[in-house]
């Protein structure tokens, strides 16, 4: 009896051992992989591409539009999305915003233009991504992308689109650059002042 107390002894020990080798292993590499992570720098994945569009160029002309969601919508066959915003986590906001969409092509009688037409933009799914205008509203035109964002329904989301900027051409100067990111900030700061005028912003 007392030889087999032993040898079980000896057999406990190495187990133990082996349980604890093993653990300090595994410490280890978990330490290992952790430090290498942090020294790791990854780049950034691009959310955004520049590309040809396949959409109508603005004439004045009624186009075929099917809208999806307050931010999304076909136009002739082509997929489309507002750019810098993003649509509200609240689905009573969210249905707000789908029927002023809706309402809003319906003012314009589908009578549209795509400000950021000269730098054509595409997100990762090769939807076009659009600064959208509308002729039918006003003298000037009213965006809605700073439109929805004015009325409260969207917030400016522009982290995605970083980088990106676009020009118009006009007749005094030939080319002049679009302060989009400018036109949702006022929109944003806007909200308290009713009696402000909404023009489309250059």
């Amino acid at each position: 009896m007392g030889a087999l107390t032993r040898q079980r002894e000896v057999v406990c020990c190495v187990m133990g051992r082996s349980v604890r080798n093993g653990l300090l292993v595994l410490l280890l590499a978990t330490y290992v992989v952790i430090a290498v992570g942090c020294q790791t720098t990854f780049a950034p994945r691009q959310t955004y591409v520049i590309g040809h569009w396949d959409l109508p160029s603005p004439n004045y002309a009624q186009v075929d539009v099917q809208v999806e969601t307050a931010t999304r919508f076909t136009c002739a066959g082509q997929r489309c999305r507002l750019l810098g915003v993003r649509e509200s986590d609240d689905p009573a906001v969210r249905a707000q915003a789908f029927d002023f969409t809706k309402t809003w092509f319906k003012k314009t009688e589908n009578r549209i233009y795509f400000e950021n037409e000269t730098k054509p933009l595409k997100d990762g799914d090769g939807t076009c991504v659009v600064w959208l205008g509308g002729y039918r509203i006003s003298y000037y035109g009213w965006q809605l992308n700073s439109e929805l964002v004015y009325q409260g329904l969207v917030e400016p989301d522009l982290a995605p689109w970083d980088g990106y900027n676009f020009t118009v051409e006009t007749k005094a100067t030939g080319t002049e650059d679009v302060d989009w990111r400018g036109a949702l900030s006022n929109a944003v700061a806007e909200r308290r002042r009713p009696d402000t005028a909404r023009y489309r912003v250059r």
